[in-house]
Protein backbone atom coordinates (compact mmCIF):
# COMPACT_ATOMS: atom_id res chain seq x y z
CA UNK A 1 0.00 0.00 0.00
CA UNK A 2 1.57 3.18 -0.74
CA UNK A 3 1.56 6.19 0.91
CA UNK A 4 -0.13 9.19 -0.07
CA UNK A 5 0.88 12.62 0.30
CA UNK A 6 -1.03 15.12 0.92
CA UNK A 7 -0.61 19.00 1.42
CA UNK A 8 -0.83 19.69 4.93
CA UNK A 9 -2.17 22.48 6.87
CA UNK A 10 -0.54 22.42 10.61
CA UNK A 11 -1.54 24.51 13.37
CA UNK A 12 1.08 27.33 13.85
CA UNK A 13 0.47 27.47 17.59
CA UNK A 14 0.82 24.44 19.94
CA UNK A 15 -0.76 25.80 23.41
CA UNK A 16 -3.03 25.45 25.55
CA UNK A 17 -6.30 26.62 24.90
CA UNK A 18 -7.36 29.36 27.42
CA UNK A 19 -10.82 28.31 29.05
CA UNK A 20 -13.14 29.28 32.17
CA UNK A 21 -14.31 26.66 34.51
CA UNK A 22 -17.88 26.61 35.46
CA UNK A 23 -18.38 25.35 39.17
CA UNK A 24 -22.03 23.75 38.92
CA UNK A 25 -24.55 22.30 41.90
CA UNK A 26 -24.84 18.27 41.62
CA UNK A 27 -27.95 17.16 42.08
CA UNK A 28 -28.52 14.41 44.10
CA UNK A 29 -25.00 13.29 43.99
CA UNK A 30 -23.54 10.03 46.12
CA UNK A 31 -20.62 8.43 46.45
CA UNK A 32 -19.79 4.87 48.40
CA UNK A 33 -16.05 4.34 46.43
CA UNK A 34 -14.56 6.99 47.63
CA UNK A 35 -11.13 5.99 45.84
CA UNK A 36 -8.40 8.02 44.25
CA UNK A 37 -9.83 7.13 40.50
CA UNK A 38 -6.57 9.00 38.68
CA UNK A 39 -4.51 6.32 40.54
CA UNK A 40 -6.90 3.67 40.82
CA UNK A 41 -7.98 3.85 36.86
CA UNK A 42 -4.05 4.42 35.79
CA UNK A 43 -3.20 1.02 37.47
CA UNK A 44 -6.47 -1.12 37.47
CA UNK A 45 -7.16 -2.37 33.56
CA UNK A 46 -9.26 -5.12 31.85
CA UNK A 47 -7.64 -8.41 31.99
CA UNK A 48 -5.31 -9.48 29.20
CA UNK A 49 -5.75 -6.12 27.50
CA UNK A 50 -4.36 -6.03 24.24
CA UNK A 51 -1.20 -3.53 23.91
CA UNK A 52 -1.64 -4.57 19.39
CA UNK A 53 -4.83 -3.95 17.85
CA UNK A 54 -5.35 -7.43 16.41
CA UNK A 55 -8.81 -6.95 14.34
CA UNK A 56 -10.21 -4.39 12.38
CA UNK A 57 -13.64 -4.49 11.74
CA UNK A 58 -15.57 -2.33 8.82
CA UNK A 59 -19.29 -2.83 8.16
CA UNK A 60 -20.72 -2.54 4.96
CA UNK A 61 -24.67 -2.55 3.80
CA UNK A 62 -26.02 -4.76 1.72
CA UNK A 63 -28.95 -3.01 0.37
CA UNK A 64 -31.38 -4.72 2.21
CA UNK A 65 -32.09 -5.01 6.01
CA UNK A 66 -28.32 -6.91 6.81
CA UNK A 67 -25.14 -5.66 6.53
CA UNK A 68 -21.94 -7.42 5.46
CA UNK A 69 -18.95 -7.50 8.52
CA UNK A 70 -15.58 -7.61 7.13
CA UNK A 71 -12.66 -8.51 9.62
CA UNK A 72 -9.12 -8.13 8.73
CA UNK A 73 -6.50 -10.12 10.98
CA UNK A 74 -3.80 -6.82 11.33
CA UNK A 75 -1.39 -9.33 12.27
CA UNK A 76 -2.07 -12.55 9.43
CA UNK A 77 -3.51 -9.99 6.75
CA UNK A 78 -6.84 -13.17 6.70
CA UNK A 79 -9.68 -11.32 5.78
CA UNK A 80 -13.23 -12.87 6.94
CA UNK A 81 -16.59 -11.33 6.23
CA UNK A 82 -20.08 -12.45 7.43
CA UNK A 83 -23.65 -11.28 7.17
CA UNK A 84 -25.31 -9.87 9.76
CA UNK A 85 -29.13 -9.32 10.14
CA UNK A 86 -30.51 -5.52 10.52
CA UNK A 87 -27.96 -2.74 11.19
CA UNK A 88 -25.09 -3.15 13.31
CA UNK A 89 -25.29 -0.22 16.60
CA UNK A 90 -22.00 -1.70 18.16
CA UNK A 91 -19.26 -4.08 18.79
CA UNK A 92 -16.70 -5.67 21.48
CA UNK A 93 -14.86 -8.40 22.01
CA UNK A 94 -13.14 -11.47 23.26
CA UNK A 95 -9.56 -11.71 21.74
CA UNK A 96 -8.88 -14.66 23.28
CA UNK A 97 -11.05 -17.07 21.85
CA UNK A 98 -11.18 -14.83 18.37
CA UNK A 99 -14.98 -13.88 19.01
CA UNK A 100 -16.70 -10.54 18.28
CA UNK A 101 -20.06 -9.50 19.53
CA UNK A 102 -22.38 -7.17 17.56
CA UNK A 103 -25.48 -5.44 18.49
CA UNK A 104 -27.81 -5.18 15.62
CA UNK A 105 -31.11 -3.34 15.17
CA UNK A 106 -33.97 -5.06 12.62
CA UNK A 107 -36.90 -3.66 11.71
CA UNK A 108 -38.64 -1.85 8.13
CA UNK A 109 -36.14 0.95 7.30
CA UNK A 110 -39.48 3.58 8.73
CA UNK A 111 -39.39 1.72 11.62
CA UNK A 112 -35.71 2.22 12.56
CA UNK A 113 -35.68 5.88 11.08
CA UNK A 114 -38.78 6.00 13.99
CA UNK A 115 -37.01 3.81 15.78
CA UNK A 116 -40.37 1.88 16.49
CA UNK A 117 -41.37 -1.85 16.40
CA UNK A 118 -37.45 -2.46 16.04
CA UNK A 119 -35.50 -5.55 17.78
CA UNK A 120 -32.38 -5.69 19.11
CA UNK A 121 -30.33 -8.72 19.17
CA UNK A 122 -26.50 -9.70 20.49
CA UNK A 123 -24.61 -11.90 17.93
CA UNK A 124 -21.56 -13.74 18.14
CA UNK A 125 -19.03 -13.59 15.53
CA UNK A 126 -16.48 -16.63 16.06
CA UNK A 127 -13.61 -15.88 13.66
CA UNK A 128 -12.05 -19.47 13.91
CA UNK A 129 -15.02 -21.24 12.92
CA UNK A 130 -15.76 -18.23 10.45
CA UNK A 131 -19.86 -18.42 12.06
CA UNK A 132 -22.29 -16.11 13.14
CA UNK A 133 -25.20 -16.72 15.86
CA UNK A 134 -27.34 -14.76 17.23
CA UNK A 135 -26.96 -15.90 21.08
CA UNK A 136 -29.03 -12.93 22.88
CA UNK A 137 -32.11 -10.55 22.25
CA UNK A 138 -32.06 -7.52 24.01
CA UNK A 139 -35.58 -6.67 23.10
CA UNK A 140 -36.85 -10.10 24.53
CA UNK A 141 -35.60 -8.16 27.64
CA UNK A 142 -37.67 -5.25 26.74
CA UNK A 143 -34.61 -3.11 26.93
CA UNK A 144 -33.67 -0.34 24.12
CA UNK A 145 -29.75 -0.19 24.22
CA UNK A 146 -27.52 2.41 24.79
CA UNK A 147 -24.35 0.70 24.93
CA UNK A 148 -23.62 -2.97 25.65
CA UNK A 149 -19.76 -4.55 26.95
CA UNK A 150 -19.17 -8.34 27.75
CA UNK A 151 -16.87 -9.09 30.13
CA UNK A 152 -15.89 -12.79 30.77
CA UNK A 153 -19.27 -14.67 30.70
CA UNK A 154 -21.26 -12.15 31.15
CA UNK A 155 -23.12 -9.62 28.94
CA UNK A 156 -24.24 -5.96 30.34
CA UNK A 157 -26.24 -3.48 28.82
CA UNK A 158 -27.26 0.19 29.35
CA UNK A 159 -30.73 1.45 28.04
CA UNK A 160 -34.18 1.89 28.47
CA UNK A 161 -36.92 -0.32 29.58
CA UNK A 162 -40.31 0.76 29.64
CA UNK A 163 -38.93 4.03 29.51
CA UNK A 164 -36.86 3.96 32.91
CA UNK A 165 -33.01 4.06 32.32
CA UNK A 166 -31.80 0.29 33.18
CA UNK A 167 -28.41 -1.45 33.61
CA UNK A 168 -28.92 -5.49 33.30
CA UNK A 169 -26.16 -8.74 33.00
CA UNK A 170 -26.72 -11.83 31.40
CA UNK A 171 -25.01 -14.86 32.39
CA UNK A 172 -24.23 -15.84 28.92
CA UNK A 173 -23.55 -19.83 30.31
CA UNK A 174 -27.26 -20.20 31.75
CA UNK A 175 -28.53 -17.79 29.06
CA UNK A 176 -29.91 -15.38 32.85
CA UNK A 177 -31.47 -11.69 32.98
CA UNK A 178 -30.24 -10.34 36.38
CA UNK A 179 -30.55 -6.84 36.88
CA UNK A 180 -27.96 -4.24 38.44
CA UNK A 181 -29.86 -1.15 38.89
CA UNK A 182 -32.63 0.96 37.62
CA UNK A 183 -33.28 4.59 37.64
CA UNK A 184 -29.77 5.05 35.66
CA UNK A 185 -29.34 7.42 33.06
CA UNK A 186 -28.56 5.53 30.07
CA UNK A 187 -25.23 6.26 28.49
CA UNK A 188 -21.87 4.43 27.16
CA UNK A 189 -20.58 1.86 29.58
CA UNK A 190 -16.84 2.01 31.04
CA UNK A 191 -14.90 0.17 32.69
CA UNK A 192 -14.95 1.66 36.47
CA UNK A 193 -11.93 2.04 39.21
CA UNK A 194 -11.89 -1.24 40.79
CA UNK A 195 -13.11 -4.85 39.78
CA UNK A 196 -16.66 -5.83 39.46
CA UNK A 197 -17.44 -1.97 38.68
CA UNK A 198 -18.59 0.10 35.83
CA UNK A 199 -19.35 3.68 35.17
CA UNK A 200 -22.09 4.83 32.65
CA UNK A 201 -21.56 7.91 31.35
CA UNK A 202 -24.55 10.38 30.40
CA UNK A 203 -25.12 13.58 28.28
CA UNK A 204 -28.75 14.75 27.24
CA UNK A 205 -30.04 18.60 27.35
CA UNK A 206 -29.54 19.30 30.80
CA UNK A 207 -27.06 16.67 32.40
CA UNK A 208 -23.48 14.88 32.56
CA UNK A 209 -24.16 12.41 34.55
CA UNK A 210 -22.37 9.30 35.80
CA UNK A 211 -23.18 6.01 37.66
CA UNK A 212 -21.11 4.02 39.69
CA UNK A 213 -22.28 0.03 39.46
CA UNK A 214 -21.69 -2.89 41.43
CA UNK A 215 -21.99 -5.74 39.25
CA UNK A 216 -21.46 -8.06 41.87
CA UNK A 217 -23.54 -6.89 44.78
CA UNK A 218 -26.08 -5.41 41.95
CA UNK A 219 -26.14 -1.90 43.63
CA UNK A 220 -25.53 1.45 42.97
CA UNK A 221 -22.25 2.89 44.71
CA UNK A 222 -21.73 6.22 43.34
CA UNK A 223 -23.47 8.95 41.44
CA UNK A 224 -22.57 12.22 40.09
CA UNK A 225 -24.72 14.83 37.95
CA UNK A 226 -23.41 18.35 36.66
CA UNK A 227 -25.84 20.98 35.07
CA UNK A 228 -24.90 22.26 31.72
CA UNK A 229 -25.75 25.15 29.32
CA UNK A 230 -24.63 23.52 25.80
CA UNK A 231 -27.24 24.54 23.95
CA UNK A 232 -29.29 21.97 21.47
CA UNK A 233 -28.12 20.81 18.65
CA UNK A 234 -25.95 18.97 16.85
CA UNK A 235 -23.32 17.87 19.75
CA UNK A 236 -20.94 14.54 19.91
CA UNK A 237 -20.51 13.08 23.12
CA UNK A 238 -17.55 10.83 24.22
CA UNK A 239 -16.26 9.93 27.78
CA UNK A 240 -12.81 8.94 28.64
CA UNK A 241 -11.46 5.34 29.58
CA UNK A 242 -12.82 5.04 33.12
CA UNK A 243 -15.09 8.00 32.72
CA UNK A 244 -12.94 10.73 34.51
CA UNK A 245 -13.89 13.05 32.06
CA UNK A 246 -16.61 13.42 29.67
CA UNK A 247 -16.21 15.74 26.22
CA UNK A 248 -18.83 17.37 24.26
CA UNK A 249 -18.05 18.99 20.86
CA UNK A 250 -20.98 21.88 20.16
CA UNK A 251 -21.36 22.62 16.44
CA UNK A 252 -22.02 25.91 15.14
CA UNK A 253 -22.36 26.95 11.40
CA UNK A 254 -18.53 26.97 10.62
CA UNK A 255 -17.12 26.19 13.60
CA UNK A 256 -17.12 24.44 17.01
CA UNK A 257 -17.11 24.69 20.96
CA UNK A 258 -15.06 22.02 22.54
CA UNK A 259 -16.76 21.12 26.57
CA UNK A 260 -14.91 19.26 29.12
CA UNK A 261 -16.60 18.07 32.12
CA UNK A 262 -14.62 16.93 35.31
CA UNK A 263 -16.19 13.94 36.86
CA UNK A 264 -14.24 14.34 40.13
CA UNK A 265 -14.36 17.68 40.76
CA UNK A 266 -17.83 18.42 39.17
CA UNK A 267 -17.16 21.30 36.98
CA UNK A 268 -16.77 22.19 33.08
CA UNK A 269 -14.50 24.01 31.11
CA UNK A 270 -15.86 25.96 28.15
CA UNK A 271 -13.11 26.19 25.60
CA UNK A 272 -12.99 29.19 22.66
CA UNK A 273 -14.75 28.52 19.33
CA UNK A 274 -12.66 26.83 16.63
CA UNK A 275 -12.76 27.81 13.36
CA UNK A 276 -13.44 25.73 10.20
CA UNK A 277 -14.01 25.18 6.86
CA UNK A 278 -17.74 24.00 6.40
CA UNK A 279 -19.10 20.44 6.91
CA UNK A 280 -20.53 17.97 9.35
CA UNK A 281 -18.97 17.78 12.66
CA UNK A 282 -19.51 13.38 13.15
CA UNK A 283 -17.58 12.04 15.61
CA UNK A 284 -15.20 12.05 18.30
CA UNK A 285 -13.00 9.61 20.04
CA UNK A 286 -10.28 9.41 22.82
CA UNK A 287 -7.61 7.33 22.37
CA UNK A 288 -7.19 4.24 24.15
CA UNK A 289 -4.87 5.99 26.99
CA UNK A 290 -6.97 8.55 27.57
CA UNK A 291 -4.40 11.38 26.27
CA UNK A 292 -5.52 11.94 23.30
CA UNK A 293 -9.03 13.60 21.61
CA UNK A 294 -9.71 13.88 17.98
CA UNK A 295 -12.93 14.98 16.40
CA UNK A 296 -13.75 15.33 12.66
CA UNK A 297 -15.35 17.89 10.10
CA UNK A 298 -15.37 17.04 6.26
CA UNK A 299 -12.59 16.63 5.81
CA UNK A 300 -10.65 18.27 8.62
CA UNK A 301 -9.29 16.26 11.80
CA UNK A 302 -8.39 18.31 15.00
CA UNK A 303 -6.03 17.22 17.62
CA UNK A 304 -6.07 17.55 21.15
CA UNK A 305 -3.54 16.23 24.10
CA UNK A 306 -5.61 15.67 26.86
CA UNK A 307 -4.18 17.11 30.11
CA UNK A 308 -6.85 16.54 32.87
CA UNK A 309 -9.62 18.86 31.86
CA UNK A 310 -6.94 20.87 29.70
CA UNK A 311 -7.05 20.63 25.82
CA UNK A 312 -3.32 21.01 24.24
CA UNK A 313 -4.10 21.93 20.14
CA UNK A 314 -2.07 19.54 18.40
CA UNK A 315 -1.56 19.68 13.90
CA UNK A 316 -4.79 19.21 12.60
CA UNK A 317 -5.04 16.62 10.16
CA UNK A 318 -6.36 17.46 6.17
CA UNK A 319 -7.81 14.07 4.97
CA UNK A 320 -7.45 13.79 0.77
CA UNK A 321 -10.79 12.37 0.76
CA UNK A 322 -13.46 14.52 1.90
CA UNK A 323 -16.90 12.91 4.54
CA UNK A 324 -15.06 11.46 6.80
CA UNK A 325 -17.44 10.10 9.16
CA UNK A 326 -16.57 7.23 12.31
CA UNK A 327 -13.14 6.82 13.65
CA UNK A 328 -11.05 4.19 15.71
CA UNK A 329 -7.82 4.49 17.21
CA UNK A 330 -5.62 1.33 17.38
CA UNK A 331 -4.35 -0.13 20.51
CA UNK A 332 -0.88 1.25 20.13
CA UNK A 333 -2.29 5.02 20.04
CA UNK A 334 -0.34 5.52 17.07
CA UNK A 335 -2.85 4.58 14.10
CA UNK A 336 -5.96 5.74 13.31
CA UNK A 337 -8.56 5.21 10.80
CA UNK A 338 -11.37 6.79 9.24
CA UNK A 339 -14.67 5.87 6.92
CA UNK A 340 -15.68 7.93 4.27
CA UNK A 341 -19.33 8.90 3.16
CA UNK A 342 -18.54 7.89 -0.36
CA UNK A 343 -15.72 5.72 -1.57
CA UNK A 344 -14.69 2.41 -1.28
CA UNK A 345 -11.69 3.33 1.00
CA UNK A 346 -10.41 3.94 4.50
CA UNK A 347 -8.01 6.68 5.49
CA UNK A 348 -5.40 5.86 7.69
CA UNK A 349 -3.34 8.45 9.79
CA UNK A 350 0.13 7.03 11.06
CA UNK A 351 1.60 9.27 13.40
CA UNK A 352 5.25 9.82 14.49
CA UNK A 353 6.03 8.82 18.40
CA UNK A 354 5.57 12.32 19.47
CA UNK A 355 2.20 12.39 17.77
CA UNK A 356 2.86 15.78 16.42
CA UNK A 357 3.83 14.22 13.20
CA UNK A 358 1.80 11.88 10.57
CA UNK A 359 1.82 10.21 7.21
CA UNK A 360 -1.52 9.89 5.20
CA UNK A 361 -2.10 6.09 3.27
CA UNK A 362 -5.66 4.62 2.37
CA UNK A 363 -6.86 0.98 2.34
CA UNK A 364 -8.98 -0.56 0.11
CA UNK A 365 -11.83 -1.91 1.79
CA UNK A 366 -14.43 -3.15 -1.11
CA UNK A 367 -17.52 -0.93 -0.67
CA UNK A 368 -18.78 2.16 0.99
CA UNK A 369 -18.42 1.38 5.00
CA UNK A 370 -19.41 4.31 7.64
CA UNK A 371 -18.28 2.30 10.61
CA UNK A 372 -15.05 1.05 11.79
CA UNK A 373 -13.71 -0.70 15.16
CA UNK A 374 -10.43 -1.94 16.05
CA UNK A 375 -9.70 -4.81 18.66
Amino acid sequence: MKFLKNSILLLSLVAVVSCSSVSQNNLADTNTNDVNEELVSSNYKKPKIATQSKFLCVTLPTGGESEIIKVQNLQTKELTSLPVPGAVQGMTENLENNIIYVNAKTGTEKDITQDKQAYYSLFKLDLKAKQISRILSFSQLGIRPTDFIVDNNNVFVSGKRAGVGSFYGNDLLKNEWFAVGNNISPGKIEFGFTENTFNILSYDDEYVTRTIVDVKTKQITGRKTIKHDIPFGNNVFIPSPHGLYVYVIHQLKDSFIPYVFNLKQGTFAKFPEVKTNGGLLYSAIVSNDGKHLLTNVNREIYHYRLDGDQLVSLPKINLTVPESRNMAMAADNKTLYITHETGDKLSIVTFSASLTNFTLSQMFIGGISNQVYLF
